[in-house]
Formats: structure tokens, C-alpha cells, sequence
């Protein structure tokens, strides 16, 4: 009796792990090979039929692919409010090499204090196409942590290899794109053993600090909840889009997690 209670316990934990096991690899899904060379400059000519990941919070579409020695990211934003506060604090990309949600190593751009929003007044009503050229004009930098090196601010092009891009497609969408060599993050080429490795890309994009334009006296913002009037009779810049859905996407924080292998030629 002992015994066959003994195995039966081991049956039902053997069981319940893989059920267990089963389910949490369902949200694991595969880079894609990347057969051709990517050129890190912001065109989303090279992406298309490639951003195959979607989240339905933000709209934004994103795609993983690599090839023996570099891991490229590709994050398509179409919303006017998401791009902007991006230009204002930076996306934040990071790869985790143990499949967890470590924001590390991570890739900030544009870097916070050097984008072209840094110094424009939120509550200024400027025309976002202004925005994005004043952005193109302005010389654009990243920040790297938790590399083996060259951690800090970089050029979009950075000693070590990581290198970021950013640019508008022709329906206005906004496109960043950065590529990681798996050396950075202290890996090898790839080889078939490699096929087992979970990864997890892991995108931030901060909340803004709620400007004067959404205060209502000092209290909660106006412009997610309640009533109120705006300082001045003024409002929210003309790039916020979609009301108070857009507000609140300015003051939260958007995150994206993907669990992935590396697709193995």
C-alpha cells in the first residue's frame, strides 16, 4: 500500500508538471532567420513581414530575428501621443538572456536628455511634424547598461557593436530598430545546443511626469478623470491623440515582455 501510494504521488507530480511545463512554454515563440543583411538606420523597408509580434494595449508591432552572431530588434509604433512620449523618455529594450524580466542589459533611446522633445515645454501646442524634424536635425545619442562594454551614453553606433535607428515610415508610423551582437551579452556564435536557450526581450517605455496642462489645481490630472478646466483655457499639445485614452498613455507606463528562442539556421 505504501508503495502504491508512493508511486501515485510521484504519478500525479510528474502530471501536474507537465501540465505545468506545457503551459508556461505557450507564450515561447521563435526569432525568425535573418537571411539578409540589416542595415540599423530606422527604414522599416527591411522589417516588412517581420514584425510578427503584436500587443493590443499600445497597437505596437515588433519583430525578433537574428542570425549567427546578432540578435535584431524591430518596434513599429503607429500611435502620434506614443511617439512622442518615446521621443521624450527614450524606449527602453532590453534582452534578458535567462528568459526572466530583467531589464538587462538595456538599451535606452533616444537618450532622455538628449532627444529632441528634452527641451520643447510639453505644454506647447507645436505641430508634431515640427517635432519630428527638429528631432532628425538634433545629433542623437543612446545609453547602454548592463553590457560587457561600453555601458553609458554611446552613439547610435557604439564601439561594442549595439546600434540604434529611428525614422517615420510613409504611413507615419514610427520605426526603431537595434541590433545586439550576442558577444555584448557575453554569448557565443550560435550552435544547435543554443536551441534550448530562452530569452526574453523586455520593452519600457516610462510614464511622463504629468505636466501643467492636465493639473486641475493642483490635484489629479484633468484630463484622465472628472471635470475641470485647463490653465489659461489652454488643452494638451495637438499630438495627443484619442482624449483621455491618449492622456493616460502618456502617464502610464507601457511595458511589452516576449519570451523567445533563437532561431537556429
Amino acid at each position: 500500500m505504501k508503495i502504491f501510494r508512493k508511486v501515485t504521488g510521484f504519478l500525479l507530480i510528474l502530471f501536474l508538471y507537465l501540465i505545468l511545463g506545457c503551459s508556461s512554454q505557450k507564450n515561447i515563440s521563435s526569432s525568425l532567420w535573418c537571411s539578409e543583411n540589416v542595415i540599423i538606420d530606422g527604414d522599416f523597408t527591411d522589417w516588412k513581414g517581420k514584425t510578427t509580434f503584436y500587443d493590443n494595449s499600445t497597437r505596437i508591432s515588433y519583430g525578433i530575428i537574428n542570425d549567427s552572431s546578432i540578435l535584431y530588434i524591430g518596434v513599429l509604433i503607429p500611435d502620434q501621443t506614443l511617439q512622442a512620449k518615446i521621443l521624450r523618455t527614450g524606449m527602453h529594450i532590453a534582452v534578458d538572456t535567462t528568459g526572466k524580466k530583467q531589464m538587462s542589459p538595456c538599451i535606452i533611446y533616444p537618450y532622455a536628455g538628449e532627444n529632441a522633445l528634452a527641451n520643447i515645454d510639453i505644454n506647447n501646442r507645436t505641430d508634431f511634424n515640427g517635432i519630428k524634424r527638429r528631432f532628425k536635425l538634433n545629433v542623437q545619442s543612446m545609453h547602454l547598461s548592463g553590457f560587457k562594454t561600453n555601458n553609458g551614453v554611446n552613439p547610435v553606433q557604439a564601439a561594442n557593436g549595439v546600434a540604434v535607428g529611428l525614422n517615420w515610415n510613409e504611413n507615419g508610423d514610427m520605426f526603431i530598430e537595434a541590433c545586439i551582437p550576442l558577444n555584448s551579452l557575453g554569448r557565443k556564435d550560435l550552435n544547435p545546443a543554443d536551441v534550448a536557450n530562452v530569452y526574453s526581450l523586455n520593452i519600457s517605455i516610462p510614464a511622463v511626469e504629468p505636466p501643467d496642462f492636465v493639473r486641475n489645481g493642483g490635484g489629479r490630472p484633468s484630463g484622465i478623470s472628472g471635470g475641470g478646466g485647463r490653465p489659461g483655457g489652454g488643452g494638451p499639445p495637438s499630438w495627443v491623440t484619442n482624449g483621455n485614452s491618449g492622456m493616460t498613455m502618456l502617464l502610464e507606463e507601457q511595458i511589452i515582455r516576449q519570451k523567445f528562442y533563437l532561431k537556429i539556421k
